[in-house]
This record gives structure tokens, C-alpha cells and sequence, in this order.
């Protein structure tokens, strides 16, 4: 019986209080149980100023005789530095094994409603040579509550404003991915969301290809629950941080699309190399962009996002939807404008 060899990454900050329920959803999971997969677990708590590294192998300790499992091997590798891009890199290319044929990675404050959900990511890149990462469907906590208070149903509504449903995005809180693939891939430390760097990195075959949107999927009857931002402060605050990322991002791909000819590498490889020349090299980007656009940069299509995805509702909805859309096109002026006057404050990078 040939034996697959399956690497799990929890990636953490300052978790403390919610790794107990992630890992102990995680060791019930029915690809942990099967003779036929070896799977090693590693936790990477990072820039923790709480004591997730004690705590995690406390619970990995407790859990391992909770959940015998005889193909299973945990370790917890903490580092001094927190972001989650130095994470995944110390993650991907230094603590997992070399030899794995697929890397699971996954946030340390989610959990699981579905068994199977790890395994059918698995099977879906098994049964597709061609894709290269599978995801799951992310859901609220709060639409698993019967009774709903304003604020949560206000919350349950907006998600359906967000995004596209004829869409498969990457969810940096839990996906599965061909070793090879991101094995190629180095994420700049200085960017703070994951998920949309890694889609076109994937999609585009590293910044080589046209994008190619087959090359993620969404794995049926799977899931993963995560927290909901309920508090207006903490809302406003993470969006925009999204806002600040995505364009990031953006500008980081047009870069090295201007100075590939003039490469002799990877763009993996370019981005490594330009952090260890100056590590605040994005941030620059950003700061002279918003100096040849009078002090303003926005991601494409960012306020009229809510309405274009009315277009996916049925016209009962949509019109139902449409006074929502506006009140959420107004917030994400806002949220821009506050992301931009962020930005202007760190424009002085020495």
C-alpha cells in the first residue's frame, strides 16, 4: 500500500485562548485516521506576545492520546517575527517536509463542521492533475445561530454582497495545495494578506502565464467555520487593512511585470531578493504611486463591487439587496478614504 505523505501548517498569532478548539476539530478529521496517509502537523506561532508555542504543545500532547493516531507526527516551531507572510515562508520552505506530496495550511483560530473536509480537499487535487489548490466554503459562525440579533443578520446580508458566486477565490484560512507549486512560491514580508497574493501567483504560474482560474476549485460538501468581525471598530479596521493589501498586491505584480524583461530570475526569486536588499521595498511602491496619483490609490472596481454583484441575485433579491448595497458602497468609500489617509502616514520610509 503506498503511503501519502500530507503536511499540515497551522499558522498562529497570539491564540492562546482559541488553538484548544481548532486542533482538537483538526485531530477529529477523517484523513488523520486512515493507514494510508502520513501526516506531520506544525504550528508556527509567530511574534506571539501570549504563550500559544506552551499552549499548543500542551493541547498537541493531550490530544495525541485523546486521538491515537499511528501515522502522525506534530512539532511547534515558533518565530520571534510576527506576519503572516514570514510565517508561510518559514512554513513552506524551511519546517514542512520536503518530501510531502501536498501542504495543508490553515489559520489556528478556525474549526470544522465537516469530517471529511480535509480529505476531500485531497481527493480533489488526487482526482485533477491540472488543479493546484483546493479550498472549502468559509461560514460565519453566527449563520449556524437560530436566533440572530441585528447586527449578526446585517452581518449574514453583507456576505452576500462580498465577492462573486460564480468565483472560486483562495481563503487563506484553509486550503490545500500542491508541495511543488508552493514550494516555488516566496510571499514579500511586508504584505499583509496572504490569499490574494497566492491566487495569482497559482493562477498565473508564477507570474509566467496569462491567469488561469480553473486552477483553483472548491471541493464539495466541505467547510470551515471562522469568527465573524461583529464590532463596527474591528470591522472598519480589517477592511481596511484588505483595502491597504489588495493594493499592495496590485502594485507589487505591476512592478515585476515593468522589470521582468530585466530579469534574469523568478519572480519568487526577485521578491526574495529585494527583501533582503530592503525589506521595506513594497511600502516604497505604494508611496510613489500615491505621489503620481495626488495622494490617492484605490484596487480596481473597489466601489462599485457591491452593485456589480447584484448581477448574481435574482431580481426579487437584488432589489431586496440594493438598499444594503448602497449603505456598504458608502462604508467602503470610507474604509478607502481611512485606508489612503493610512497610508499617508507611513509615507516617510527611510
Amino acid at each position: 500500500m503506498e503511503i501519502m505523505k500530507i503536511s499540515i501548517g497551522i499558522l498562529a498569532h497570539n491564540e492562546a485562548e482559541s488553538i484548544y478548539r481548532t486542533l482538537d476539530s483538526l485531530f477529529q478529521q477523517s484523513l488523520l485516521q486512515r493507514s494510508d496517509r502520513e501526516i506531520e502537523i506544525i504550528c508556527v506561532p509567530n511574534g506571539c506576545s501570549d504563550n500559544t508555542a506552551d499552549v499548543s504543545r500542551q493541547i498537541f500532547a493531550q490530544l495525541e492520546i485523546q486521538y491515537p493516531v499511528s501515522n502522525l507526527t506534530w512539532k511547534v516551531c515558533e518565530l520571534t517575527q510576527p506576519g503572516k507572510p514570514n510565517a508561510w515562508n518559514n512554513y513552506v520552505h524551511q519546517f514542512a517536509d520536503i518530501s510531502a506530496d501536498y501542504m495543508i495550511l490553515m489559520d489556528a483560530d478556525i474549526w470544522f463542521t465537516e469530517v471529511r473536509t480535509l480529505d476531500l480537499l485531497v481527493d480533489e487535487l488526487e482526482q485533477n492533475s491540472y488543479v493546484r489548490v483546493a479550498v472549502d466554503y468559509p461560514i460565519k459562525d453566527i449563520v449556524m445561530k437560530t436566533k440572530k440579533n441585528f447586527i449578526e443578520h446585517l452581518s449574514t446580508f453583507i456576505s452576500e454582497l462580498s465577492g462573486s458566486n460564480n468565483s472560486v477565490w483562495i481563503c487563506g484560512q484553509l486550503y490545500c495545495g500542491r508541495t511543488g507549486i508552493l514550494k516555488r512560491i516566496y510571499m514579500p514580508i511586508e504584505i499583509s494578506v496572504d490569499d490574494g497574493f497566492l491566487y495569482e501567483m497559482v493562477t498565473t504560474d508564477i507570474l509566467t502565464t496569462v491567469s488561469q482560474a480553473d486552477r483553483v476549485v472548491r471541493a464539495p460538501n466541505t467547510s470551515h467555520v471562522f469568527e465573524a468581525y461583529l464590532n463596527p471598530r474591528q470591522l472598519i479596521k480589517h477592511e481596511r487593512w484588505l483595502v491597504i493589501s489588495n493594493i499592495m498586491n496590485l502594485l507589487i505584480f505591476d512592478h515585476w511585470k515593468r522589470v521582468a524583461p530585466n530579469e534574469s530570475m523568478s519572480a519568487s526569486d526577485s521578491f526574495r531578493k529585494w527583501d533582503e536588499q530592503d525589506p521595506q521595498w513594497a511600502m516604497r511602491l505604494i508611496q510613489n504611486e500615491r505621489n503620481a496619483h495626488s495622494g490617492w490609490v484605490s484596487p480596481p472596481q473597489f466601489l462599485n463591487r457591491r452593485f456589480m454583484n447584484l448581477r448574481h441575485k435574482s431580481f426579487f433579491k437584488a432589489v431586496l439587496l440594493l438598499p444594503l448595497a448602497i449603505v456598504a458602497c458608502v462604508a467602503d468609500f470610507i474604509t478607502l478614504y481611512t485606508a489612503n489617509q493610512e497610508l499617508s502616514k507611513a509615507r516617510s520610509v527611510d
